[in-house]
């Protein structure tokens, strides 16, 4: 049986395989198809506190404004002690708020686009730690950590 890790690597593999190439339009089509963005907004956060890497995580609230096609969704993520806790709404205390439109943000998630890239062709906007802001890629692994492999 797949550890949830390993599933979650595999659905943001599988999510990466169909966005890879779509325009934005396409994109929107794609998440309708799904049931919204809503209910996959609300999927990719509670997912988002097993895609953290412990290890390279720094304390910090971060808001997270998803826009639409009919509205901007609005999320916060706390990390503690390289734990995440998500949840919705806006975070009065964020240490950064990130804005960026839906098809920006799948891209983000499933490492289709870097981060300071679309940050540089301000497809994401940033507001309060920019320095923060540019770390927090590396805080969520792209792979479930492996077991050392050891010679027998």
């Amino acid at each position: 049986m797949a550890s949830v890790n390993t599933m979650v690597t595999d659905e943001r593999k599988w999510l990466a395989g169909v966005l890879d190439g779509l325009t934005d339009e396409e994109v929107f089509d794609f998440v309708r198809l799904l049931g919204g963005a809503e209910p996959l907004l609300e999927i990719v956060f509670l997912l988002m506190p097993q895609e953290l890497n412990a290890e390279a995580a720094e304390d910090g609230v971060v808001g997270w404004n998803i826009e639409t096609e009919s509205r901007t969704s609005s999320y916060g993520t706390e990390i503690v002690g390289g734990e995440l806790v998500a949840h919705a709404g806006t975070p009065v205390d964020a240490r950064v708020r990130l804005s960026m439109s839906l098809p920006v943000f799948l891209r983000l998630i499933t490492e289709l686009v870097d981060a300071v890239k679309a940050f540089a062709d301000e497809e994401v906007r940033v507001e309060g730690d920019l320095l923060y802001a540019m770390r927090l890629q590396p805080m969520f692994r792209a792979a479930p950590v492996s077991s050392p492999v050891t010679a027998s």
